[in-house]
Formats: C-alpha cells, sequence, structure tokens
C-alpha cells in the first residue's frame, strides 16, 4: 500500500494534474482495454466489452498553493488552490513542481485571531526578487511535502485526499478479471475547484451505475462538534447524503448487502459539510444510479492526514465485489 501511495505522490493541485495522470496511465495500460485523456484532462481507462456501463471515479487533484509573487526581500506571496485553512499553514514544508522547496509563514504583525491567506509568505531562501525569480515562476504551483508513512495500523501523509481513491481504483483495476460489464475507471481533476473533471466525464462516459471513492471526515476527535458518527478503524464508510448529493436508498441498500455478504465492516456517512463527485455524476445528462464508499480521515485538507489500513483495505473489497455483482 505504501508503495503505490509512493507511486502517485506527485504534487497535483487542481489544474496542474499532468504529471500524475501520466504516471497513472503508464500503469493501467497493463490492464485496460482502451485508454484516453479527454480534453478536460481526466483520464478514462476502459476494462470489459459488454454489458451495463459502470464508472468509478476517483479525483486525482489535491488542495495546493499557487505562487503570484515575489516581494523584494524575495518572499513569495501565493493564493489557495482548493479549500485551505490558515490556521493549518503556518510552519508547513512546501514543493513546488519543479522541485524547489519552500516553508511557509505569517508576517509578525499579523492578528493571530484573524490571520488570512494574504498574511503569509513561502521562503524559499531567495536573497531578493530577482533570487526568487531564478528559483521558480510566476505563477507556479506548490504542495505540502512530507512523505508517507506507518505508525501501528495508521497511514500519516499529506493528499490522502485523494491519493486514497486513486490506490483504490488502481488496485481495483489490477484484481479485476472475467467481467460481465464495462467498467470505466475515471481519474478525474479539478475536484477541488467544484467537481469539474468528474462533471465532463460522466457526461462523456454516460454510465448506468457509478462508484465514487474518495475519503470523508472523521468524528472521533476531541472536542469534535460537526455530528459526524464516522470514525477510524471501523470500516469504509456508505455515503448516505452530503450537500451535493442524497444517495438513493437502492444504491446504499445495494453496498449493505454487498459488504454484508462479504463480512466487510461498514459504517454510514452523513456528511453535513463538504461534498464529492457524487452529486455532478447523479445528475449528468438523464442521470445516473449513484453509490459512494468514503474512507475516514483525519486532518483533511492538512499537510498530515491520517486514515486506517483496514478502513483502505474494507473500500477496496467492497468496490471489487460491487463492481463484480451489480446487475
Amino acid at each position: 500500500m505504501l508503495q503505490m501511495l509512493e507511486m502517485i505522490s506527485d504534487i497535483a493541485p487542481s489544474g496542474r494534474e499532468e504529471r500524475l495522470i501520466s504516471k497513472i496511465a503508464d500503469f493501467a495500460r497493463d490492464y485496460s482495454d482502451h485508454i484516453e485523456t479527454d480534453a478536460m484532462g481526466n483520464l478514462i481507462v476502459k476494462m470489459g466489452k459488454g454489458g451495463k456501463k459502470i464508472m468509478l471515479s476517483a479525483h486525482v487533484d489535491h488542495v495546493g498553493i499557487a505562487a503570484l509573487s515575489a516581494d523584494k526581500e524575495g518572499f513569495v506571496r501565493f493564493g489557495a488552490v482548493g479549500g485551505l485553512a490558515p490556521c493549518d499553514l503556518a510552519g508547513a514544508r512546501v514543493k513546488f513542481q519543479n522541485g524547489v522547496l519552500g516553508v511557509i509563514r505569517y508576517e509578525e504583525k499579523s492578528d493571530k485571531a484573524k490571520r488570512k491567506t494574504e498574511d503569509f509568505f513561502i521562503d524559499i531562501g531567495a536573497a531578493d526578487k530577482e533570487a526568487a525569480a531564478e528559483l521558480i515562476d510566476i505563477p507556479s504551483y506548490a504542495g505540502f511535502d512530507y512523505p508517507a508513512y506507518v505508525q501501528g495500523d495508521h497511514i500519516i501523509s499529506p493528499y490522502l485526499d485523494n491519493k486514497l481513491g486513486v490506490l483504490a481504483l488502481l488496485t481495483t483495476m489490477k484484481n479485476l478479471t472475467d467481467l460481465e460489464n464495462q467498467v470505466y475507471f475515471a481519474f478525474t481533476v479539478q475536484e477541488e475547484l467544484g467537481c469539474r473533471g468528474a462533471k465532463t466525464a460522466a457526461f462523456g462516459i454516460e454510465p448506468d451505475y457509478a462508484i465514487v471513492v474518495d475519503v470523508t471526515d472523521s468524528g472521533d476527535t476531541p472536542g469534535f462538534d460537526g455530528y459526524m458518527d464516522v470514525k477510524l478503524g471501523a470500516g469504509p464508510a456508505i455515503k448516505v447524503m452530503d450537500r451535493s448529493a442524497i444517495i438513493s436508498a437502492k444504491a446504499i441498500g445495494f453496498l449493505k448487502e454487498t459488504a454484508n455478504r462479504h463480512d466487510i465492516p461498514y459504517q454510514l456517512e452523513v456528511l453535513n459539510a463538504g461534498g464529492t463527485e457524487s452529486g455532478v455524476i447523479q445528475t449528468s445528462r438523464g442521470g445516473c444510479l449513484v453509490s459512494a464508499v468514503s474512507i475516514p480521515t483525519r486532518y483533511i485538507h492538512t499537510p498530515s492526514e491520517m486514515c486506517h489500513i483496514n478502513d483502505v483495505k474494507g473500500a477496496i473489497e467492497l468496490v471489487g465485489h460491487a463492481v463484480r455483482e451489480w446487475k
């Protein structure tokens, strides 16, 4: 699992996913009947030639940082790509797509209680504006730079949102044989900017059934007040609803029955903040039956997201069985 996470560890903020898409495509060629990248940048990998169309979707992009300017002292000002909270930025190490490293810090004069992204800068060790321009282009893009590691039964890494979904789809692809249906693996772009890639991918595929694999928040940390009854280590979560979609009783029931049939522990997810690609896929063209399998994750959109290994394994098992057994 760690080896797979390392393989897909490229910096890929929304809108700049090309290198990671290329790496996923190299892996997928050994398993696909057809592979293409659409105009939006989504990678669509098809397996099987008959039956119904099943779409498995996982976004490859993550929240990130866009360098906007460098001041005369060489400090880089930036904007957030996607939902970054200022409180999670101070002291974070970042890596630009050209390999240059930097550290985020805030202006000392800024109000601790009211800090905004504009109060932060990236120190790349440049003596002045000209030196900064020699190190990075303006604009250019960066992401958190920390290795993935395992501690006990947990994985800690930046961008488990949504490395875990990509990992689940690649593992499912590797394990699928003797398909009765057509399976389209959609590795989508720009989810963090409003599920843009999934919208076009679903329109192009026009699936009969879709499963979205992503992370979800957990409610098992001290002082959590978000009314989230999902925790790490209790199994993957079958989505009931979030702010983007209400999942049909038929789709929920199918995943519950599949999990029970194969003794896969699961939780039910009601997410009252945020959403996934479920909503745009569900409403594509004439509509589509959609399920979502979510992997509980702590500290989403921070440099050190955390998940439980058994939840990842359970999600992979559930998705694999669902693809094989959906009629």
